[in-house]
């Protein structure tokens, strides 16, 4: 499963996964041909300076809509001890020096 799609099953419930992960691709598809082309025309309109302007308002903006996602399906299991430790430790395991 692509990184993209990892924060789905938080978000919907188990039965709807295939549907919800089907509307993510077509969304990422889209977003792949019109993007461009709208940043060619408004690059070409309104110049280079505006299009990295946009850019970074569009972070801003997922940023925000990340900030208001309320997972109600977690499946995130406890972490016990400390982060350091158990890196070590897997260190030590798999002897990489």
């Amino acid at each position: 499963m692509p990184t993209r799609q990892s924060f789905i099953p938080e978000l919907v419930e188990k039965k709807s996964i295939v549907n919800a992960i089907g509307l993510n691709s077509s969304m990422v598809n889209v977003a792949r041909i019109l993007g461009p082309a709208i940043a060619g025309y408004v690059m070409v309109k309104l110049g280079p300076a505006l299009c990295f302007f946009f850019n970074g308002v569009s972070f801003i903006a997922v940023i925000i809509g990340m900030l208001l996602i309320k997972p109600t399906h977690s499946y995130m299991r406890k972490q016990s001890g400390n982060v350091f430790f158990q890196c070590k430790r897997w260190t030590r395991i798999y002897k990489i020096k």
